[in-house]
């Protein structure tokens, strides 16, 4: 006998497609209402779920734990609202089920994200035999693992696929449940303080945005020798991130080398990796890293291989990666590579492919169909291809990257791109604007602060190139890089003044 045991609240969105994936399979319901204001209730009935009310006391274990108590099958699956027994999985679950009460088996829980087009897949235990000593632990991201191996029961990955939704929500969504998460996990780890809890706590840092609370935590978290491989390996891959933006190349390396040694099944680390190597100029292990994330996730999509965390990414956003590489180092061949993936994804012949097809072979654009090309265009890897095509492109480019900035008025590679085409037909004050513009929306770029110094040396204005000289020196102090070639700027412009007398 299969208990399907749940805890909701307000969830008439969700719940009925939950309920309806496991009517067939399970034989009993249980279902613990913890305050909901909608027809959650109702739906839970109709199901003939046995429903039990219970006041939230900001600990999902506990609501959990209250669920177990009131279950009387055999064998537990515990779902949440926004997951879904896939189809295919009915018979294996009932085929476990027959078998031995010392096991316990992981489940690999696919989560949707059409958001960001970042989808994840990772192994939770979500399926074990009833045992009286088998309990949830941990207010939050509760944990059902320790009391299963405190009961010796043995745990085994099984193919079993869950559908999760919960991550297909926007990024303001996200951030109030990582939000309401934060408290709980704060006042966990104040009671007790574990490096799962501690990665959990980065992890909702990270998605709230406050890079230097995530960084804290993943550091604390990585303290535990004993946290598991695929925590270990998002935690080094934050960081190296971390590094990557304040372009300390040779930190970012080594912290996402630990990474791939922690889990090598990762192609977002390998994405990282491919950037690292892209600011070191090493564009061969750019795209190598590349076609490897690709290779990667390409496996991971087509089997059931999970690991217990791996985030899998948008395969076209792989494919783009790869050709802006191949753009840089003038890779013919491998770019073909990637261009014609990039064709067979999708079955893509459209007006996006026409759109490259015409600034690759140098083909004039017409108006018209210019803004029919740029609504294929949604994403900043794809934005950054389109520019890198132009570079080559002798056509009308100016008009296409000022109908961009139209678009994607805020886009920083836009604006740099179009102030450097303003620049070459001597519209130096265009130029000037869209870079105060571009440093104003994103401060840590130093590319327009360098493009600037340069605009107004040719016009010999060196008030102003001092004057961002400066802003450059107190934006990037902890970059020993950009420090030392703003110091051979300075000497270089002394050594003219110093001519001049």
């Amino acid at each position: 006998m299969i208990t399907l045991s749940m805890i909701v609240k307000d969830e008439e969105k969700f719940l009925s497609d939950c309920l309806a994936s496991v009517r067939n399979v399970v034989d009993e319901m249980v279902i613990v209402d913890t305050g909901s204001a909608d027809s959650t209730k109702k739906i839970a009935e109709e199901f003939g779920a046995k429903t039990f009310d219970f006041k939230w006391t900001n600990n999902f274990s506990a609501a959990r734990n209250f669920a177990l108590k009131n279950s009387t099958g055999d064998w537990i699956l515990y779902l949440d609202a926004d997951e879904r027994l896939n189809s295919g999985s009915k018979e294996l679950l009932l085929k476990l089920a027959a078998g031995s009460k010392k096991k316990a088996y992981s489940c690999i829980v696919n989560s949707i994200d059409e958001i960001k087009n970042r989808p994840s897949r990772m192994d939770y235990v979500r399926f074990f035999p009833r045992h009286p000593l088998v309990k949830f632990e941990g207010a939050v991201h509760e944990q059902i693992i320790p009391s299963l191996l405190k009961s010796s029961h043995e745990l085994v990955r099984s193919e079993i696929e869950i559908i999760h939704l919960g991550y297909n929500i926007s990024a303001e969504e996200l951030k109030l449940k990582a939000k309401r998460n934060l408290d709980l996990l704060m006042n966990d780890y104040k009671r007790k303080k574990n490096s799962y809890t501690a990665f959990q706590i980065a992890q909702s840092y990270s998605l709230m945005g406050d890079e230097a609370n995530a960084v804290y935590y993943f550091k604390i978290a990585l303290q535990d020798y004993q946290l598991l491989n695929a925590y270990k390996s998002v935690s080094y891959r934050y960081l190296a991130a971390y590094e990557l933006q304040k372009m300390k190349w040779d930190e970012a390396l080594k912290l996402i080398n630990k990474s791939l040694d922690a889990d090598s099944n990762q192609p977002l680390s390998y994405l990282v990796l491919s950037q690292v190597y892209q600011g070191l100029k090493d564009f061969k292990e750019a795209e190598l890293s590349c076609r490897k994330a690709l290779e990667i996730n390409r496996k991971l999509t087509s089997s059931n291989l999970a690991t217990d965390m791996v985030i899998m990414v948008d395969e076209e956003s792989i494919l783009y990666k790869g050709l802006n590489i191949c753009l840089i180092s003038g890779d013919r061949e491998a770019f073909n590579f990637y261009y014609s993936e990039l064709k067979l994804s999708a079955n893509k012949i459209n007006d996006e492919i026409e759109f490259y097809n015409r600034l690759i072979n140098d083909n004039q654009i017409q108006h018209d169909k210019l803004s029919l090309y740029l609504n294929t265009i949604k994403v900043d890897s794809q934005i950054e291809l389109v520019l890198g095509l132009l570079k080559h492109y002798k056509q009308n480019k100016l008009i296409i990257m000022d109908a961009m900035h139209k678009k994607f008025s805020n886009n920083i590679r836009i604006l740099n791109s179009l102030a450097a085409g303003y620049e070459s037909i001597n519209e130096r004050t265009k130029a000037e604007q869209l870079l105060k513009k571009s440093i104003t929306i994103e401060p840590n770029n130093p590319a327009p602060y360098f493009f600037l110094i340069s605009l107004y040396l040719k016009v010999n204005n060196i008030t102003e190139a001092f004057r961002i000289i400066t802003e450059i020196e107190n934006q990037f102090n902890f970059n020993p890089a950009i420090t030392a070639r703003v110091k051979v700027i300075k000497e270089e412009i002394n050594n003219f003044l110093n001519s001049q007398h």
